[in-house]
């Protein structure tokens, strides 16, 4: 038993896993991002811009932007961090139900809580 081998502490229901906030609802529970995309958008001075639709048209011929540009590395930073964000939260949606009861029921088990 772990509890026999290790000192274990309870710290009640889990708020933040893998920088997913943790709610629990009338429903059941809700994951959110809004803490992590925030960071994301602070660092590179994003944070203060409105959203938008961004649907890819495929009629719409592009051009070359003129404006004011985003450096490459900068770009993909951005990108790389959101794209992580969509990744972990899709990870943890799809985790097999059947194996986290199994882990549960093994822990709660093995510290003695059953």
């Amino acid at each position: 038993m772990l509890r026999e081998s290790f000192e274990v502490k309870d710290l009640g229901e889990a708020k933040f896993m893998l920088g997913i906030k943790i709610t629990r609802t009338a429903n059941g529970y809700s994951l959110d991002q809004y803490s992590y995309i925030e960071k994301i958008l602070k660092k590179y001075n994003y944070f203060n811009c409105k959203p938008a639709c961004t649907l890819y048209d495929a009629s719409v011929k592009l051009f070359k932007n003129t404006g004011d540009s985003v450096r490459q590395s900068e770009y993909a930073n951005i990108i790389g961090s959101l794209r992580y964000a969509r990744i972990i939260l899709y990870q943890t949606l799809h985790m097999s139900w059947d194996c986290l009861v199994g882990l549960i029921a093994v822990l709660v088990e093995s510290i003695g809580m059953l």
